[in-house]
């Protein structure tokens, strides 16, 4: 069993019309909970038999009080939602970093207790005690919105304006951008690519950032982009314009993607994410090459690949370009049951699995080995007599070796089949 450790689970409050960290909580539970009726009845002897009643759950959390920065803290619950009787908009994520799995909690919960403490050598603390409030969802994907861009881009700029281009759209019904963070502007039907022109735009150093939006309104993926504003124009960093996987295994795979016109000084940053959760990244890093071979991946899993450019310091980093993949699925367990009947006679079995002995016996035997997909068995049998080999496909039914016959040493071989079990009888006449 792999853990799910409390670092990995991040606790979020809906506000400004997104979930954002909890930055004061330091612990935090969700514990469901099931009331019941007794219902046993004269007959049925000692032991209870409880009926189900009905569902309800609490989630607590206590820990640290940040009160500067942008994100939620205690104060903001206290007086927006605590003292309004309002119930809390969450969303709990729960990530096990070994195989990706992610799940997520979303609900709504009001506060019933919300303690706060100031010590005199020590920061502010808080603690709240909240009950749930109607039905929580569990989901692998935070938003039920996986839209995405695949490439965006400042391709244009002069003084006060920039055009932006995107390509490999998917998902998305409308764009929302905001510069540096301010209100949002919305651009309809974007289509799997297109181009839009932003004027208005101060000198100086701006946060671009692009909301996919999904037709239940929820944002997908955002693309963000750095980029300096001068009298002449944006100072801007391109990003790479496509990306490509070839040597895909069950585990692995290997990524590649065309360098910008103008190479980044600082070389590439990376994210990957399970498609089915795109906004949340199960590795990440930078290198200075234009490939990545990707390990420890799950079987039979699309992922999504993000890379963007590093470049200088004061233009800092490029939107991402992604693209996508799916591992091959895991081989099959075949199961291979043998026997080796000699009779009165003198002689022996070797099985042999892709070149390597894997059995050799010389007296009666009846057991059985491990194989996986597209195995070669290879069955040598040696007698003084007649050597008879005969093999079975036990999942299908099928004979694969009948019967055959030599004298000497006899060679017979095969291939396993995805989820075939096998049976072989070697017997001396």
């Amino acid at each position: 069993m792999n853990p799910v450790v409390g670092q990995d689970v991040v606790l979020s409050i809906l506000k400004d019309g997104s979930y954002q960290p909890f930055v004061c909580a330091m612990d935090c539970e969700f514990s469901p909970s099931l009331e019941t009726k007794p219902v046993r009845t004269i007959g049925d002897g000692r032991w209870k038999k409880p009926r189900g009643q009905s569902f309800s759950y609490s989630v607590s959390l206590s820990g640290l009080v940040e009160l500067e920065g942008i994100y939620v803290n205690g104060f903001h619950l206290l007086e927006n939602y605590f003292m309004q009787a309002l119930p809390v908009p969450f969303r709990m994520t729960f990530y096990e970093p070994k195989t990706g799995l992610i799940k997520f909690i979303t609900g709504q919960a009001l506060i019933v207790s919300a303690p706060f403490t100031g010590p005199t050598l020590d920061f502010a603390n808080c603690s709240f005690q909240m009950e749930g409030y109607g039905i929580p969802v569990i989901t692998n994907t935070p938003n039920n919105c996986e839209a995405s861009i695949g490439y965006l881009a400042i391709t244009d700029s002069e003084a006060g304006q920039i055009t932006i281009e995107w390509n490999f759209v998917i998902g998305a019904v409308r764009f929302d951008y905001t510069i540096d963070d301010g209100g949002r502007e919305s651009v309809y039907d974007p289509g799997s690519s297109g181009t839009l022109v932003i004027t208005g735009i101060s000198e100086g150093v701006h946060t671009l950032t692009v909301y996919p939006i999904c037709e239940n309104g929820n944002d997908g993926f955002p693309q963000v982009i750095e980029f300096e504003m001068t009298g002449g124009g944006a100072e801007t960093c391109e990003p790479p314009t496509t990306v490509e996987f070839g040597s895909i295994t069950n585990s692995s795979a290997l990524a590649s993607w065309s360098i910008p016109g103008s190479p980044p000084a600082d070389g590439f940053a990376w994210e990957l994410a399970i498609a089915s959760n795109p906004g949340v990244s199960v590795q990440s890093g930078t290198t200075p090459d234009d490939y990545l071979n990707l390990s420890s991946l799950l079987a039979n899993t699309e992922y999504v690949l993000r890379v963007r450019s590093l470049c200088e310091e004061g233009v800092s980093e490029s939107g991402w370009t992604s693209g996508s993949f799916t591992t091959s699925a895991a081989p099959g367990a075949n199961a291979v049951s043998y026997g080796f009947f000699p009779g009165e006679s003198s002689g022996s079995m070797t099985i042999n699995k892709n070149g390597v002995e894997v059995v050799f016996v010389d007296e009666l035997t009846d057991s059985f080995f491990a194989a996986i997909d597209g195995d070669e068995i290879e069955i040598i049998g040696t007698g003084t007599g007649t050597v008879d080999i005969y093999v079975v496909d036990t999942t299908s039914s099928t004979v694969i070796i009948n019967h055959d016959t030599g004298s000497g040493t006899l060679t017979r071989s095969f291939t396993t089949a995805s989820g075939h079990n096998y049976n072989i009888d070697v017997t001396l006449i």
